[in-house]
């Protein structure tokens, strides 16, 4: 249940992050029906007084080259979706409808919604390099339609972070950066008004910087509930015995280093196998890598019980 007080708290969240002036345009194929869509690609240049040129998701998916003409077309400033949008792109766009394509005007380049894979957005960067887009551009953040949308967003022109972490260490909920091992992507600062915590999930014990646990999030643009759902609500909207301050849970696991938000996974999609805890992605992303026979982003890791183990 999303209240007016909630939307007009995190879309000045989000002019804030990007840093809307009237000189920026964007352009959105994403659905109406979805909270990137609405909040961020219909409602944020609304609220900022932006110019919007809307796309339909199939004009998209049939050939995700017309996306970015319309960017070039329009002189787009903002425009971003989910990772697969610009894996897509990187992967399936030829070189003829690239010619002369100029995505110089895209300043914004946002990337959130789903698991942001580091090797994409370099994948996206270096391949329309050519047309002019510049890595800068690249925007990654993270949010959830229980907190309206934005929680936390990357500084608009210093491009993407990666910081690769010790496997070993995230095994065990620690973020140890490492010369090599797994790469996960920072999803910037979270804005004004706005806190986000890391609670260990079962003990609800606040936990110190660089140790992984469920990401809440407290501030005027968390939700008023689940809508006839009583029992959820009370559940993930919690209010501490100690205090009146009102936090989300996320459900999703993280940690915070230097006060930039790195997401690692969900609580529910854990797979743990002799106490070590394993993502699902990365998993996916080893096979991708290593097995011939798989397609990438074709393939799904989950935990399955036999004879209750």
């Amino acid at each position: 249940m999303v209240t007016q007080a909630n939307l007009l708290a995190n879309e000045r969240a989000i002019s804030a992050a990007m840093a809307f002036t009237p000189a920026d345009v964007m352009v959105s194929w994403l659905p109406l029906y979805h909270d990137m869509g609405l909040i961020g690609g219909l409602l944020a240049p609304l609220f900022g007084g932006v110019p919007l040129i809307l796309l339909t998701p199939e004009h998209f998916l049939e050939a995700p080259a017309r996306w970015l003409k319309a960017i070039a077309a329009y002189r787009a400033t903002v425009s971003g979706g989910p990772n697969f949008a610009f894996q897509l792109c990187a992967e399936r766009i030829r070189d003829a409808p690239l010619e002369g394509l100029a995505l110089d005007s895209w300043r914004v380049a946002f990337c959130g919604s789903e698991p942001i894979r580091a090797e994409t957005l370099r994948l996206f960067a270096q391949r329309f390099a050519p047309s002019k887009f510049s890595a800068q551009a690249l925007f990654p953040c993270y949010g959830l339609a229980e907190t309206t949308l934005l929680v936390s967003g990357a500084v608009p022109g210093e491009g993407m972070k990666a910081q690769c972490i010790d496997p070993a260490a995230l095994s065990q909920d620690v973020f140890v950066p490492a010369e090599e091992g797994t790469v996960l992507v920072s999803c910037g600062r979270v804005p004004a008004e706005h806190v986000v915590r890391i609670v260990k999930p079962n003990s609800r014990q606040v936990l110190d910087e660089r140790h992984i646990g469920e990401i809440w999030v407290r501030g005027p643009s968390v939700a008023a509930g689940y809508w006839t759902q009583t029992e959820a609500s009370t559940a993930g909207f919690v209010t501490l015995e100690d205090s009146d301050e009102r936090w989300i849970r996320t459900g999703d696991l993280g940690c915070l280093s230097d006060d930039e938000v790195f997401v690692t996974g969900r609580v529910k999609d854990l797979i743990i196998v002799r106490g070590q805890n394993h993502y699902p992605q990365d998993l996916e992303a080893s096979l991708a890598k290593n097995v011939k026979r798989v397609r990438n982003s074709r393939i799904a890791a989950f935990a399955v019980q036999e004879n209750g183990n």
